[in-house]
């Protein structure tokens, strides 16, 4: 039972701590790593409940036996280990918390997923009727006065922008833009949102979630704008965003500037125009050991009473 005890108490401080990393101020200056971490803790949050329950189920059945065979040891040596002892009602709550929680979860990211592709579908459907292909840009034009970029990612991923937007931007600015929309669609920025929004849809209650999408969403632009300003100066980038500060663009779409909060859009600027040191690659690899930490240790802690028992050769059986 120790190990379901660490997982569990593992699982609690997640929940706890874990939306404490919004406050964290080096997330802007590595966003893509920001990003990473906060999948880890979401993936994290969910495969802890899901390994508790294998600890009280698999000690239980019969493929314990199989797990002897594996690691060279014993199958009562490794049910000694996980504080095994014949209960009937271990195994059965493992079950139900193991296999309620992966349902759960997998089943509101399918429905997200399928959504989001519908949604996405919509949206092009729609633009096939309203916009044209400009090869030499290799983006779809939108004859519309108000100017706004965004990109439709997924399959026959697109990038759109308005004659308005086409009017008012520099060059320079254009080349931002487009940078910016294309740096989504080539991160697949859609399928960590997709992910992020499957978790708080299927639990609402979890602040860890709420929080999770929320910087995702604000670190995946930061992350655009970073790979933009590799192809254009920060200042075209920057102005940009103001330009298209007031646009509108479809919910499943990716927008340049618009829809999100003033105060966001605003420290997008800021951070454009007065950027940071990147962050030092010693506490890039803390992060990489975080996000490593994070996925691994509940499976260390998942299977340190096999190994324990292989290792001790407690086995009363061969005694």
């Amino acid at each position: 039972m120790t190990a379901t005890w660490i997982l569990g108490a593992a699982g609690v401080t997640l929940l706890l701590l874990g939306p404490r990393l919004r406050h964290a101020g080096w997330v802007e200056r590595s966003p893509k790593l920001a990003i990473g971490l906060w999948q880890a803790l979401c993936l994290s949050a969910v495969a802890v409940p899901v390994l508790m329950g294998l600890t009280l189920l698999v000690p239980a059945t019969v493929w314990v036996t199989d797990i002897a065979g594996w690691v060279h040891a014993c199958a009562q040596s490794i049910q000694d280990a996980y504080g095994f002892h014949g209960d009937s009602l271990e195994p059965a709550i493992g079950l139900l918390i193991s296999a309620a929680t992966v349902a759960w979860t997998v089943g509101w990211v399918t429905v997200e997923a399928i959504g989001a592709h519908r949604a996405r579908r919509r949206v092009r459907d729609s633009l096939a009727l309203i916009s044209a292909a400009d090869p030499r840009l290799g983006v779809h034009v939108v004859q519309a006065a108000a100017p706004a970029a965004f990109c439709v990612p997924g399959r026959s991923a697109q990038v759109v922008i308005t004659s308005g937007a086409l009017e008012v931007l520099t060059p320079a600015e254009l080349a931002g833009v487009l940078a910016h929309e294309r740096a989504h669609l080539s991160a697949r920025h859609h399928i960590a949102v997709v992910l992020s929004q499957s978790l708080q849809r299927a639990f609402p209650h979890v602040g860890l979630f709420a929080t999770a999408t929320a910087q995702t969403r604000r670190l995946i632009e930061m992350a655009a704008d970073d790979s933009a300003v590799q192809r254009v100066d920060r200042l075209s980038v920057a102005s940009a965003i103001v330009r298209l500060a007031s646009m509108q663009a479809p919910g499943a779409a990716f927008a340049m500037a618009g829809g999100a909060a003033t105060h966001a859009t605003t420290a997008r600027v800021g951070r454009l125009l007065a950027p940071a040191l990147p962050l030092e690659r010693g506490r890039q690899g803390m992060v990489l050991v975080g996000v490593v930490a994070l996925v691994g240790v509940p499976l260390l802690v998942t299977v340190a009473p096999t190994v324990v028992a292989a290792l001790n050769h407690l086995c009363a059986v061969s005694l």
